[in-house]
């Protein structure tokens, strides 16, 4: 008898249990929802890394979009992005999604970022050069 009532007890904390964790998972997801990157002032659009410890970023700030590299050593602005270029980048993030042919936009874009990858990986390759040097 008493191990009946000690299985039911268990079910119960056990159904108990997984209801609190089913709650918390929904209002986890529904707090995410409503903080998302459009409220902040700086926002990463898109990220590709270039090499172990460097990648080149599309960043908003404010109202106005830049080419960035990221190192460990140091960030720059590579340059101020166009209207024209950004609606290439935002067009490439659906397509990633979509999966559609590439618009001449993005395929120009997407050779920006190629010409800035390569051009990544020489100063690194230089930067390491002259550290051996000295």
């Amino acid at each position: 008898m008493a191990l009946g009532i000690g299985i039911g007890y268990v079910m119960k904390s056990m159904g108990v249990l997984m209801l609190v964790l089913f709650l918390a998972n929904v209002l986890l997801k529904k707090l995410n929802s409503t903080m998302t990157q459009n409220h902040r002032l700086i926002q990463m659009i898109e990220k590709v890394p270039v090499g172990k410890s460097s990648s080149l970023a599309v960043t908003k700030v404010g109202e106005k979009y830049y080419l960035m590299s990221l190192t460990e050593g140091e960030n720059k602005i590579l340059k101020e992005l166009s209207a024209e270029e950004v609606e290439s980048v935002q067009m490439n993030q659906e397509l990633k999604h979509d999966s559609i042919t590439p618009h001449p936009l993005i395929t120009s874009f997407s050779s920006l970022l190629t010409d800035a990858r390569e051009t990544m990986k020489k100063r690194m390759e230089t930067t390491h050069e002259r550290e051996k040097k000295q």
